[in-house]
């Protein structure tokens, strides 16, 4: 067969097997500023964006359903959920809902889930990364949000733990200063 041929028909499995999805997925570094600047406090700093990158997800939900806050990574995770309630309202989204979900039980919980079928869009908060991948890997929770980013036009939002985790293989455990060192 030729070289090609064998490209188109690779190729094809692939496209059958991960379709383009639908969603949109917005990673966002830690501690992202969580309130709009001033002229003021900006200057003429080229380098300071003026908007938020958290309005940015309120935009794209489009008014059409709730985001949910996905605290689980969190530490505090009541305070980190009811803190991006607060911002997300601010911001101007309409409803915003939180989804503690702290047991693989409960990530397997249909009755719980259903707000993931209600949503616009999820935001997973900042904290532990494997916390967050060993209680949601693998379950319905995890089934739910990946079929809905795929089929839907679905928003995942993700900042510092909640942005490594959305990757394979996962970020975990960098170094501040690696990316700086050459080889």
């Amino acid at each position: 067969m030729p070289a090609s041929s064998k490209k188109t028909a690779s190729r094809s499995r692939a496209q059958v097997h991960c379709p383009n999805p639908q969603g949109i997925l917005i990673p966002i570094g830690g501690h992202e500023r969580k309130e709009q600047l001033t002229q003021a406090e900006t200057g003429n700093n080229p380098d300071q964006a003026p908007e938020l990158i958290l309005q940015r997800v309120v935009d794209e939900l489009q008014g059409k359903g709730p985001i949910v806050v996905i605290p689980t990574a969190a530490e505090e995770a009541e305070e980190a959920g009811e803190e991006y309630v607060e911002i997300f309202r601010k911001l101007g989204a309409a409803q915003v809902e939180v989804l503690n979900v702290q047991s693989r039980e409960q990530a397997n919980d249909e009755s719980l889930l259903k707000q993931l079928q209600q949503a616009s869009g999820i935001m997973f908060t900042g904290g532990d990364q494997l916390r967050l991948t060993a209680l949601l890997g693998g379950t319905l929770l995890q089934r739910i949000i990946k079929e809905r980013y795929t089929n839907d036009r679905f928003v995942v939002a993700g900042t510092s733990a909640g942005a490594t985790a959305m990757s394979t293989p996962m970020i975990y455990q960098g170094r501040n200063d690696a990316g700086m060192l050459k080889d």
